[in-house]
């Protein structure tokens, strides 16, 4: 067995010692990493393209309830002063308009 491991490593160390060999396989080790990494980064990027329209879809939900909470919750207080200022608030966008 000893001479089959040697052998194999003495075949393996001509192998590489051939010179274009050598740079032959570390040619393709390199790109078959880089070529692997590339894969791994593109779909990197898918997964977070897609997790990115549903948190856009998902925060314009939440927009859209908060809106609807903020006009009613401030209802009253604006009221009241609609009635001392003689105004119109609109809460939803926050103008306010004078009565004549």
């Amino acid at each position: 067995m000893r001479n089959g491991i040697y052998g194999l490593f003495a075949d393996v160390k001509e192998f590489f010692n051939q010179g274009m060999n050598g740079i032959l396989t570390i040619l393709i080790i390199c790109m078959v990493l880089i070529i692997g990494y590339n894969y791994k980064i593109s779909s990197d990027i898918t997964d977070l393209r897609r997790n990115q329209e549903s948190n856009q879809a998902e925060i314009i939900k939440e927009i859209e309830n908060n809106r609807k909470k903020i006009h009613y919750r401030y209802f009253n207080l604006t009221k009241s002063l609609e009635d001392i200022n003689n105004v119109e608030i609109n809460t939803r966008d926050g103008s306010v308009l004078r009565h004549k």
